[in-house]
């Protein structure tokens, strides 16, 4: 985890996450991190770029909470939208509410355009050798 709740609320200015919540989706947001950078986050890093990283924790983690309560929706204890019915031997079928679907899809994109813009030009993202 690279920011904690105090950068997340006074340097970020964030508001949608809770303090209870905020450590769970920041860690979650540091293995996306670390795994982007092929751990070249972990390392010593200028305070330009932990600046940089920190901000980024933050912006996924905020994207990892809206994955989670997208996914939840689409489980959710109704089953989400009912996509048929019939009559005879009563049968009903739930299909996933197709905004959400897309919400859930259109997520990987969104984690990448993050990394990008927060990453680019600090040199985490090169991928060659030396």
């Amino acid at each position: 985890m690279y920011a904690d709740y105090i950068f997340y609320k006074s340097c970020y200015k964030g508001n949608t996450i809770s303090e209870d919540d905020f450590e769970r989706l920041s860690e979650r947001a540091a293995d996306i991190i670390s795994c982007a950078t092929l751990g070249r986050s972990d390392g010593n890093l200028s305070e330009y770029t932990m600046n940089r990283v920190k901000k980024l924790n933050c912006a996924l983690a905020e994207v990892v909470q809206n994955q989670e309560a997208a996914i939840n929706a689409v489980f959710s204890s109704d089953g989400g939208a009912i996509s048929s019915e019939s009559v005879g031997s009563w049968s009903r079928s739930y299909g996933a509410n197709s905004a959400i679907s897309a919400q859930v899809q259109s997520i990987p994109e969104q984690q990448k355009s993050l990394i990008a813009q927060y990453l680019f030009g600090t040199g985490l993202l090169y991928g060659g050798v030396g």
